[in-house]
């Protein structure tokens, strides 16, 4: 799906929920767009051509982070490790 379509959901309505209907797109998604085109003052007003529109998302938008999952054991990295390296394994 193309920004341009999304940009066009977001300014008929003001649900982000009926913008995650009609388009597929996570509800998160919609949020961190609609942000994104109220900042770049895309819900009013003439739309740029398609790849202006797309240049504009390279340069402005960020990336959402990748998932943090952090390891339970990570406090106990290093006794693990030596523990390891003494050979010893665990039993399940």
């Amino acid at each position: 799906m193309d920004i341009r379509e999304i940009v066009l959901h977001l300014r008929q309505t003001a649900s982000d929920r009926a913008v995650q209907r009609a388009t597929g797109v996570h509800r998160q998604t919609v949020k961190r767009y609609r942000t994104w085109a109220a900042e770049q003052g895309l819900l009013s007003g003439p739309l740029p051509p398609l790849p202006e529109l797309e240049q504009r998302v390279r340069q402005t938008l960020p990336e959402p982070p990748p998932p943090q999952n952090v390891s339970s054991v990570e406090p106990y990295r290093a006794l693990v490790s030596q523990l390891h390296k003494e050979g010893i394994e665990t039993v399940v």
